[in-house]
């Protein structure tokens, strides 16, 4: 109820919300007299509640170039993930052609025998088998013409002493028959443990009349087998031959032998087994994953 609020003012009772005197009021309700209203439920704010939200991402593919002639294979897609795969350089019968050329160079001397079971069964597995030359060698050098190594049977790819420089002389000769333009990948594999010829003393000396890469690509690997590995044959050697990606090792070590560290040392190696070249593909295609 608005009723009068009456204060004394100068001497008069008058209600200090209109000022009419107490004595002259006609009604008990004053017409300026303001009563807040009450709380209004509208105006109440509502407790905060907590939304979730689902977003639902959609990949779509990048632009396509209208002139291009399909020059990438079909996206795989997985979980949202596009993968664009340049497709395999193809041969004129319409079959992929092979990357390159793969030459063996494994110790089949007597000190190895420890580890040929290891060394001819990852040899077996890993190694591409598509313009695959073998050669095992002890005192001598010898051709294994079915890229195969026995790994029961250490005599049957030698068995005797050693004699590094041979080996290579043998692999120049085979390198000497593949055409120039051919990428090629060398895998070397060996104790270091040299015995012929004044053995790892003359070596470096023998070395030095071996042909090199002459100008061919050629991609050198070397498998080091136990602690006693020479460095400085792997050095030698990748100097003589290497001439591709820097970023290879020039060693690939196993310092303790086991089934563990062949397999290693091998899915290491393995993206190497295959030259890497650069590829052309025209029209040029700018593709990025994001958009």
């Amino acid at each position: 109820v608005k009723q009068h609020e009456f204060i004394v003012s100068g001497g008069c009772t008058i209600c200090k919300h209109c000022g009419v005197p107490r004595e002259r009021r006609k009604e008990e309700e004053c017409d300026e007299r303001e009563i807040p209203d009450p709380p209004s439920t509208s105006s109440i704010e509502p407790a905060p509640t907590t939304t979730t939200t689902t977003t639902t991402v959609t990949t779509t593919p990048p632009p396509q170039n209208p002139e291009a002639s399909a020059p990438l294979a079909p996206p795989v897609s997985s979980a949202g993930l596009r993968i664009f795969q340049i497709p395999k350089r193809m041969g004129n019968d319409g079959e992929a052609t092979g990357a390159g050329a793969c030459i063996g160079v494994v110790d089949s001397s007597g000190s190895m025998r420890p580890y040929w079971k290891d060394v001819a069964n990852y040899y077996n597995s890993y190694m591409p088998k598509e313009n695959l030359v073998t050669i095992t060698f002890d005192s001598n050098p010898h051709l294994c013409p079915s890229n195969t190594l026995d790994p029961d049977d250490l005599r049957a790819h030698g068995g005797g002493t050693t004699n590094l420089s041979k080996a290579f002389e043998a692999m120049d000769e085979q390198i000497a028959k593949l055409d120039r333009k051919l990428p090629i990948t060398v895998l070397f594999i060996s104790d270091g443990q040299d015995n012929c010829a004044g053995g790892i003393a003359t070596l470096e000396q023998r070395m030095q009349t071996l042909a090199g890469s002459c100008g061919r690509s050629i991609t050198f690997l070397c498998l080091g087998i136990e602690q006693r590995f020479p460095t400085f044959i792997s050095m030698h050697l990748r100097e003589l031959y290497h001439n591709t990606q820097s970023t290879i090792p020039a060693l690939f070590l196993i310092e303790y032998a086991s089934d563990k560290a062949f397999y290693n040392k091998f899915e290491s190696m393995r993206p190497y087994f295959s030259a890497a070249k650069r590829r052309v593909v025209s029209p040029p295609v700018h593709v990025v994953p994001w958009k």
